[in-house]
């Protein structure tokens, strides 16, 4: 009798330790978005203190901003191996003219002075583009594209220069192409 109700408890035993099952879930999420939608970074320059002894003759400029700066253009998507080999990126940059001389950016405060813009190595006027500023080829949908940007001043008429902030604003419009 003992043999027998120790293989008995010995059965139940094992069962009552069976393994145990745990259920759970997880989540896969993502964004869907539309052809040609790039991460865009634009930079501000911030110019240097400027001398209004630097501002002697209209025309002269100042020295260009650092060109750390750029219009950055990341993550794009832009239909790359998928019937297309190769992209550009187009910028138009809508004016500011200066009231004296619209070659020059209006500098807000300042009628006898103006900004010179140069985006990817060309100088913009202050009544905007006349063609795009292309970029070079994008070979894959992961190239990171910049236009690297910087500004200088220069008096651009005679008369007073009133000393204080001077400022522009610039607007741009890009195209994938």
């Amino acid at each position: 009798m003992k043999k027998i109700t120790l293989a008995l408890s010995a059965l139940l035993l094992s069962t009552t330790f069976a393994q145990a099952q745990i259920s759970g879930t997880f989540n896969i999420t993502g964004t869907i978005i539309k052809t040609s939608e790039c991460e865009v970074k634009a930079d501000s320059i911030t110019l240097n203190p400027i001398n209004i002894g630097e501002l002697k003759q209209v025309g002269q400029p100042t020295t260009w901003s650092n060109t750390n700066s750029a219009i950055t253009f990341s993550n794009c998507y832009l239909g790359i191996g998928e019937g297309q080999s190769t992209a550009f990126i187009e910028l138009e940059l809508e004016g500011n003219p200066a009231s004296k001389n619209d070659v020059y950016w209006d500098s807000t405060t300042n009628e006898n002075v103006g900004i010179e813009i140069e985006i990817a190595g060309q100088k913009v006027p202050g009544s905007g583009t006349v063609t795009p500023i292309s970029s070079p080829e994008i070979t894959s949908n992961d190239t990171v594209t910049k236009f690297v940007t910087k500004a200088r001043v220069a008096r651009i008429a005679e008369g007073e220069i009133i000393p204080g902030p001077i400022s522009t604003t610039v607007n741009f419009t890009a195209s994938y192409k």
